[in-house]
């Protein structure tokens, strides 16, 4: 047996490893892809230019847009070496572009591939392959498997794949559809209108069919209403009017012509002279169209010239009235009943506090009323400190029901409670406002106000 010789030589360092590139460019619609897409061309850049030559392309493969969905795109950028790639490659993410901006954003990657360059030459390879309709992609799309060509043979082996990533093509999407038709008079539009129907087109055929409506809506037309008139006349002294006043009665000329008749009035209130023997005065005005009356119409005030000067000033006013115009003519009606009423303002320190009052209210006095809010405009003086105001019935000494009504705003808000129609009682009661904060803090405190306006507001609608 021989003896073993001495080590040789160490040999030459082999020849740097060649870079792998990929081409990515826009592909239209056509055979190769249906919506269009994206071509992806890899290869080995065999003359080492930077650039893959036609002669270099070793896979072609598409990524296309889904059928009505949003776009599916890939991004390619140069990966440094480091943990993803310890010689440096190429990062590829693919998602879908939800947005529709054409561009790949962060938010939208749904996969991550990398094709590195070869450890000790060897060249990093992608094969991209159509993948079927199934569970990785719902409605189909392309295959991309990654790795090294460890036997240098320019294909990417099975054997050889170490990253598996796939661009799925979108969701097919149906457009939602709309269909508008005329309605005639009829059980769903007493005077006509129009049906409108929605749903999705699931045949794609661009037209709502009746399989195809899911929901169905009316627009009708308002019904044709006659005009709201107002009737004002002289009160005599009497169990309406101690001292004589203004009868004020409204209604809608049903017959047209143009004169409130007897059996054409819907409500009727008085406004009453004084004891000290002051006249009632009323102010009518046009309402426009706004928060008091929807469809404009007429602000009837109403008050006591206590200063006698023959105009009803805005302290003097006692009661405000909106005879609001209804959808094409409708008639509704609104009276506002003041507490507080002008610049006035009531404060409290923590306590529960009385102020404003309205005596002698019987809500069986308003004929057609059937409903009754409280609205007050009140602001705490501290944010950490809730203020509550009620209605409270001095008659029977007790809060009414469902009034109560606070706010730790340090701005003046109006408020409005729910309707208290059936709190009240059926009696004639005298009322006020009662006003306390959530903690009491000094004597010469004040913690809230109320401040400006504060009213009932009843309604008789149509």
């Amino acid at each position: 047996m021989g003896c073993e010789g001495e080590q040789g030589a160490v040999g030459p360092t082999g020849l740097d490893g060649l870079n792998s590139l990929v081409n990515i460019a826009n592909e239209p619609a056509g055979n190769n892809c249906e919506n269009g897409g994206i071509k992806v061309e890899v290869g080995i850049d065999n003359n080492s230019n930077g650039t893959l030559d036609s002669n270099e392309i070793l896979n072609t493969s598409y990524v296309c847009n889904g059928v009505d969905g949003n776009s599916s795109l890939t991004t390619v950028t140069t990966e440094p070496s480091g943990d993803n790639c310890e010689n440096g490659g190429v990062k590829i993410d693919s998602g879908i572009d939800e947005n529709g901006d054409g561009t790949l954003d962060n938010t939208e990657i749904t996969a991550t591939a990398y094709v590195c360059n070869g450890i000790d030459g060897n060249d990093g390879l992608i094969k991209t392959t159509n993948e079927a309709v199934g569970t990785n992609c719902e409605n189909g799309g392309i295959k991309i498997d990654s790795g090294i060509d460890t036997n240098g043979n320019g294909s990417l082996d099975v054997e050889e794949i170490t990253a598996t990533t796939y661009v799925c093509n979108g969701i097919d999407g149906n457009n939602s559809l709309t269909k508008m038709t005329n309605e005639a008079a009829g059980t769903n539009c007493e005077t006509g209108g129009v049906k409108i129907d929605s749903g999705i087109d699931t045949n794609g055929d661009g037209t709502l069919d009746e399989s195809e409506i899911t929901a169905t809506a009316y627009v009708c037309n308002g019904i044709d209403g006659n005009d709201s008139l107002t009737k004002i006349t002289n009160e005599a002294a009497g169990s309406n009017c101690e001292n004589g006043g203004l009868k004020i009665d409204t209604g809608v000329d049903t017959d047209a012509n143009g004169i409130l008749d007897d059996t054409e009035i819907r409500a009727t209130a008085y406004t009453c002279n004084g004891v000290d023997g002051n006249i009632s005065l009323v102010n009518v005005t046009d309402e426009l169209a706004g928060e008091n009356c929807e469809n404009g119409g007429v602000k009837i005030e109403s008050g006591v010239d206590d200063n006698a000067n023959g105009t009803l000033d805005e302290e003097e006013v006692s009661i405000e009235r909106f005879i609001c115009n209804g959808v094409d003519g409708g008639f509704d009606l609104q009276v506002r009943l003041f507490l507080l009423s002008g610049s006035v303002a009531r404060g409290t320190n923590g306590p529960p506090t009385l102020g404003g009052e309205f005596l002698d209210f019987d809500k069986r006095n308003y004929i057609g009323v059937d409903s009754i809010i409280f609205s007050p405009r009140l602001k705490a003086d501290r944010a950490n400190n809730a203020v509550t105001v009620e209605l409270y019935d001095v008659t029977n000494d007790r809060v009414i029901d469902n009034t109560a009504l606070s706010t730790n705003s340090t701005d003046v808000i109006r408020m409005k409670s729910p309707d208290i129609f059936d709190d009240l009682p059926e009696e004639e009661i005298d009322l006020a406002v009662q006003m306390s904060s959530e903690n009491f803090v000094c004597d010469v405190c004040t913690t809230g106000l109320i401040q400006g306006e504060t009213y009932l507001i009843l309604y008789r609608s149509n």
